[in-house]
Order: structure tokens, then C-alpha cells, then sequence
């Protein structure tokens, strides 16, 4: 289980019917999920909701087999998010990326 927390910047509630959330690595889809269990969002308000987490196994064993075969210095991630509020809006689609971690060895010069 995941539990991603929604925040209403709107004065109006927001009515959500489901999210779809899906987190990679590289390139790598690595865990996804879905929910329509969703209370409306009060304006200027927030709530946690718990979703389901799916592991993509393929995608982790092709992550690790990268790791395996090489010097791997960073790695991206990216988190998107298709909120469905609605019949007469579109989804609003959230996207993150950025550096999730440093895998590279650390070296000291002593002398």
C-alpha cells in the first residue's frame, strides 16, 4: 500500500472520482496503482489516501540487471498521477522528475 496525499489549492471542493499513480526508475515502471475510493477533497484542504501498490517484477529484474552490469551514478524517477475529477473536466495529470539517489561510490583521498 501506498499513500499519496492530495492537496485541493482550489476554494471549491474537489470532486475526486479515482487516481492512477505510477512510479519508474529510469526507465523502468516499477510500481503502480489505482483506487476509486476517494472522499471529495474540501477547498484549500487536503486528505492521504491509500492506494493500492502493484510491483512490476519484469521492470525490477531488468533494474537490477542494469545495476549488475555497470557503474550506475544516478537514477531518475519519475511519479505521475492521472486524477479523474469528473464527466465534464479532463483528468488532471500530474508528472515529477528529478534524481532519486546517488549510487556512486564515495572516494576518499587520504594522502
Amino acid at each position: 500500500m501506498v499513500t499519496l496525499q492530495v492537496i485541493n489549492p482550489n476554494r471549491d471542493t474537489l470532486p475526486v472520482r479515482g487516481i492512477f499513480y505510477a512510479i519508474s526508475l529510469g526507465d523502468q515502471r516499477i510500481i503502480s496503482g489505482v483506487t476509486n475510493s476517494i472522499p471529495p477533497i474540501k477547498g484549500y484542504g487536503q486528505a492521504d489516501i491509500v492506494v493500492s501498490a502493484n510491483v512490476n517484477l519484469l521492470g525490477g529484474i531488468l533494474l537490477v540487471n542494469r545495476f549488475l552490469q555497470g557503474n550506475v551514478p544516478s537514477m531518475e524517477y519519475t511519479f505521475t498521477a492521472k486524477v479523474d475529477v469528473g464527466k465534464m473536466m479532463p483528468p488532471v495529470i500530474v508528472k515529477e522528475k528529478g534524481r532519486l539517489f546517488s549510487l556512486e561510490k564515495e572516494q576518499h583521498d587520504f594522502f
